[in-house]
């Protein structure tokens, strides 16, 4: 689709403007897409932003699912609580994980009966080594032929753990960082030091399309955070609710201050709507 309308706006196709009274070269906002639901016309937004091309929707993508939105609350949440299997994995397989979807599979079937938190220690061998600190001194009579069991498996398993080990102690290393600063700071100075500090506002600016729309969205992100800082709440889960209450009282992305509908901008509507 985005293909199409590119070659569409290269092949100076003219289009009767009844307002200027002639025909001129047909622009973006002449073009307007019906999408079945609010579902579809949502990735049809994101689908024609990240190709560059500017949209305009009455029901737009859902500002928590934005492209630059998403890995930060996916970080937040997994700051506040590493047992959520989904945040975590959302923060593992993005840009302040750096895991691949195969790699965070292979480290969540180690440990298939854990959480993926615990899967994330086991696999470094924490929760091992705590484990079997326990075990061994009940190991009294068998300690010898279990020494020489335990060494064996280790060698065996070296192998599949040593790749991923030095990632995911990284990784973990960052989610305490940010834990600890969440004790001295308040969630504006968190969620800044995220997004500025460790390369990822210059990231995103320089890999997704539509630059204007990210830095509104992010601008708006810190300040609620310093709305929320004003209140009498302070904790991260409490802000975490707050911002999924702002969105829920209908905040929209591609249909606020930075772009309307009479900008010349492709235009998509949910035509059950209509």
């Amino acid at each position: 689709m985005p293909i199409k309308l590119k070659k569409l706006m290269d092949s100076n196709t003219l289009v009767y403007d009844k307002d200027e009274g002639r025909y001129r070269p047909i622009k973006y906002r002449d073009i307007v897409l019906l999408a079945r639901n609010n579902t579809r016309a949502r990735q049809y937004v994101e689908i024609l932003m990240n190709e560059g091309i500017s949209v305009y929707a009455e029901s737009s993508v859902s500002f928590l699912d934005t492209y630059e939105i998403k890995p930060v609350i996916s970080l937040l949440s997994v700051i506040d609580n590493p047992h959520q299997d989904i945040p975590l994995m959302g923060a593992m397989t993005g840009y302040f994980g750096g895991f691949t979807q195969t790699e965070a599979a292979i480290i969540k079937s180690f440990s298939p009966e854990l959480g993926l938190y615990e899967s994330l220690l086991n696999y470094i061998g924490s929760m091992k080594a705590h484990i079997f600190r326990k075990v061994w001194k009940k190991m009294c009579p068998f300690r010898k032929t279990w020494k020489w069991i335990l060494v064996l498996r280790k060698k065996t398993q070296i192998a599949r753990i040593q790749p991923f080990r030095k990632k995911i102690r990284t990784f973990l290393k960052r989610v305490e960082k940010y834990r600890k600063m969440l004790l001295t700071d308040g969630v504006h100075d968190l969620i800044w030091n995220i997004i500025y500090s460790t390369g990822y506002f210059d990231f995103f600016i320089s890999n997704l399309e539509s630059p204007e729309i990210r830095i509104a969205n992010i601008n708006f992100l810190l300040s609620n955070a310093l709305s929320f800082e004003k209140s009498n709440y302070n904790s991260l889960f409490q802000f975490l609710k707050y911002i999924e209450k702002i969105i829920k009282d209908d905040i929209e992305i591609g249909s606020g201050s930075v772009i309307d509908e009479n900008d010349d901008v492709v235009k998509i509507y949910d035509y059950s709507q209509i």
